[in-house]
């Protein structure tokens, strides 16, 4: 794994959008609530 993403709010999840569309697969998002998306859930 070369990228480790530490949370799954918005910013988080734009990262890892941005990096699949840059055709980077090897990285990991974690998130230490049960779902993603932080306030932007709500």
């Amino acid at each position: 794994m070369k990228y480790l993403i530490l949370g799954a709010g918005p910013a988080g999840l734009t990262v890892g959008n941005r990096l699949k569309e840059m055709g980077i697969t090897n990285f990991l998002i974690l998130e230490a609530e049960n779902e993603a998306g932080d306030y932007a859930a709500v």
